[in-house]
């Protein structure tokens, strides 16, 4: 089955020669998947494009902290769907991030996931508000926190997650496990 169901080839260039914009999100907390599978991906995009640069111009890995396969989670738990209580804008929502990078060239360079009360997707779902957000910034940086109220995206700055400026091969990676999101847009001529 894998031959068929598995996405590894990393040789994106005709993808982006067309015009291709391509987001891939993954939760820290989903049990389905590893995320070192997806960093090791990724890894190979940037291989084949020739450098990190080149590739975070059409593509660009968000890993968020806490999430669930999709949806839910010990963290953050929406950042695709956009339930009740999640604001719709481009740095809540995954979809309309890519649809502003496509069609406005609005580079996404941070998204805020949010988490509900009470740990709880329901909440989501029934309340008009969320618990806390968390910036996310793609792969390699991420957020560190500095202090403060954890539930304050100010408490958090970015930061280089290697800092030789590596991606994870030349790196020690902990393992956690992670959910995928991939979501690709392009504009049609």
């Amino acid at each position: 089955m894998s031959g068929i169901l598995d996405a590894t080839d990393a040789d994106l260039s005709e993808f982006e020669r067309l015009g291709g914009k391509l987001l891939i999100l993954h939760g820290t907390a989903d049990p389905i998947i590893p995320y070192t599978q997806t960093i090791n991906y990724y890894d190979k995009v940037v291989e084949k494009q020739g450098s990190l640069e080149k590739t975070m111009n059409f593509c660009r890995l968000f890993l968020i902290p806490g999430m669930a396969h999709i949806l839910g989670g010990p963290g953050c738990q929406d950042i695709w769907l956009g339930l009740h209580a999640t604001p719709k804008d481009s740095q809540h929502l995954a979809l309309l991030a890519l649809k502003k990078w496509v069609e406005e060239n609005d580079i996404p360079e941070c998204l805020l996931p949010v988490a509900f009360e009470d740990n709880d997707v329901l909440n989501g779902h029934i309340k008009d508000k969320f618990a806390y957000e968390r910036p996310v910034y793609p792969y390699p940086w991420e957020a560190e926190y500095i202090g403060g109220d954890v539930k304050k995206t100010e408490s958090f700055r970015r930061k280089l997650r290697w800092p030789n400026g590596t991606t994870s091969k030349n790196s020690e990676v902990y393992i956690h496990m992670f959910g995928l999101i991939i979501a690709f847009g392009m504009t049609v001529q």
